[in-house]
Formats: structure tokens, sequence, C-alpha cells
């Protein structure tokens, strides 16, 4: 009963869409949101993932039924992190003022690093889609 009405309506609504006159201007916003995480490669560790969340503004001109442009704004938010459960290394080096070697070691354990990415878009789009449901 449930996949009945979900497909009425889907009907319903892209014949509304295809009775609609031509309009040349078309606006439109965007949300989204999910769990990601940067893509980073770490030596050590591993990735974190969190939450990510992206919104944006848009405005297309059409040329014609088929044709338009389109641009907008798009704000997104990334979020990540580092895990190293331990880590330690030693590396043997010279002090430049006295000339003495010594060790120079770094151990953790548990370290825990987070990581934000804030990105501001601006895409511009040519669109050509044909009087059914595909567009390119």
């Amino acid at each position: 009963m449930k996949k009945i009405i979900i497909i009425l309506v889907a009907t319903l609504t892209c014949l509304g869409a295809r009775a609609q006159e031509f309009n040349r201007n078309e606006f439109s916003v965007n949300t989204g949101g999910g769990a990601s995480s940067l893509q980073n490669k770490p030596a050590e560790g591993k990735n974190l993932w969190n939450w990510t969340a992206t919104a944006g503004l848009g405005y297309r001109f059409f040329f014609n039924p088929r044709w338009s442009i389109g641009t907008g704004a798009n704000l997104s938010i990334y979020n990540g992190g580092i895990l190293l459960d331990t880590y330690s290394h030693t590396q043997t080096t010279t002090n430049l003022l006295t000339g003495n070697v010594f060790d120079f070691s770094v151990s953790s354990t548990d370290y825990k690093e987070m990581q934000q990415a804030m990105l501001l878009s601006f895409p511009l789009t040519l669109q050509y889609q044909s009087l059914s449901k595909t567009a390119f």
C-alpha cells in the first residue's frame, strides 16, 4: 500500500510539473549532510569520521525549454580527525650552536586531533535537458 501511495504522489507531481508554463528563471535552495572524513592519508594512525553539512542557493536562466545556464553559492563544512593509539619516534640530530649530538624522542598514547574545513564554491553550469526526464 505504501509503494502505491509513493508512486501515485510521484506521478501526480510529474504531471503537475509538465503542465506548468515555460519559465525562464529557476531558483533553488539545497541542504545536505552526513558522515564523512577529510580523506587524508596519515602516515600513522587512522582517519576519524564526523559530521558534514552543506547549504546553498542557486539560479538558473533558461534560453529555451532545453538549454540553460546556472550559477549559485554553496557553503560546505567538513569535520574529521586523526587518531593515534600509540606513537613513538626517535631521531638523532645535532645542536647547531654547540655541535653536540643528541637523541630527540617523542611518544604519545591515545592522541586525537580534530580537523575542520569550510569551503565556499560558486559553480557555473551549462545544462541541456530533453523534454523527457533526461538532463546533462
